[in-house]
């Protein structure tokens, strides 16, 4: 068993509200998967809040401190635990918390890169907010095919112990420092998961990378982020599912830029939520042709 499986089991109860059943799976986890801890633990906590336990909820974070987890403070804002967060030792909790992340010595990973014998092009994957970056690489890379080269930089903003994310306010400065040391090879395709997928967005839009496209999953890009023009207009194509949140915004930024004479696709998975698809691997093959197609 992957611990992709270990989320697909927690997030569908969770979905069921069969929250003490998602603990369980949670706690037949943690021999399994050690180095997990930040984010089982995590877990533990919002669901012990949502079942009326904000007390275990949050000795659960304590106890995870002591052993030196962290969680930054969006992450602690979950609305799962809103239950814990009103008891009074919280604020207390939080002081704690925020001592323990000033106290380490948190080393952006390096860029991850595979290589191909005779690259056709670059692939440059961003991953999402709270991603755990070598998961993010390990799936993108699976799914890109081996003759394209690809490069996912990593975020800046440490989330938790193995989790990490973009700047929140999407300064693109962290992304352009990490790209200025790799070797692009053309054409180049942006393309992300959720938050990594709009910073994508954003560096082809303002053409700090020289985009040939964008492969976008998840991908939530106001219309107010696209003005043509000002902007690079980089075609788009983008799997989006009907129960993600980024779904509305998406459709109505793809319409800003057709309007503008942008080609956009968009691959729209009925019931699909804030996910990447099963089926990325032929997303990105549709995609890379796709594009191909419009130069």
């Amino acid at each position: 068993m992957e611990f992709r499986d270990v989320v697909q089991r927690v997030f569908a109860l969770y979905g069921e509200r069969e929250f003490r059943d998602a603990l369980g799976v949670v706690e037949e986890s943690r021999s399994l998967f050690p180095e997990r801890d930040s984010t089982l633990t995590f877990w533990e906590a919002c669901l012990l809040s949502l079942t009326g336990e904000p007390g275990r909820a949050l000795d659960a974070l304590e106890s995870g401190l002591d052993r030196g987890l962290f969680w930054d403070r969006r992450m602690l804002a979950d609305p799962d635990l809103d239950a814990a967060r009103e008891l009074g030792q919280w604020p207390d909790f939080e002081e704690r918390s925020s001592a323990v992340i000033e106290s380490l010595d948190l080393r952006r990973p390096e860029t991850m890169i595979r290589e191909a014998e005779s690259p056709i092009g670059t692939m440059i994957a961003l991953h999402g907010a709270g991603d755990v970056p070598e998961d993010f690489f390990a799936e993108w890379g699976a799914a890109t095919p081996s003759e394209w080269t690809l490069i996912a930089p990593v975020g800046d903003v440490p989330v938790s112990n193995i989790k990490w994310a973009w700047p929140y306010d999407l300064s693109t400065d962290s992304l352009v420092e990490a790209l200025e040391a790799q070797t692009i090879i053309p054409p180049a395709v942006m393309s992300g998961y959720s938050q990594g997928a709009r910073l994508a967005a954003t560096a082809a839009w303002d053409g700090l990378v020289d985009a040939s496209g964008l492969i976008l999953s998840a991908a939530a890009l106001p219309v107010e982020g696209w003005t043509g023009s000002r902007r690079t207009p980089v075609p788009m194509y983008a799997v989006i599912g009907t129960e993600d949140l980024a779904y509305e915004p998406l459709l109505a930024t793809s319409e800003a830029m057709k309007a503008d004479g942008v080609p956009v696709h968009l691959d729209i998975r009925e019931g699909l939520g804030h996910l990447p698809p099963d089926d990325l691997d032929e997303v990105i093959v549709a995609g890379l042709a796709w594009i191909a197609a419009q130069r």
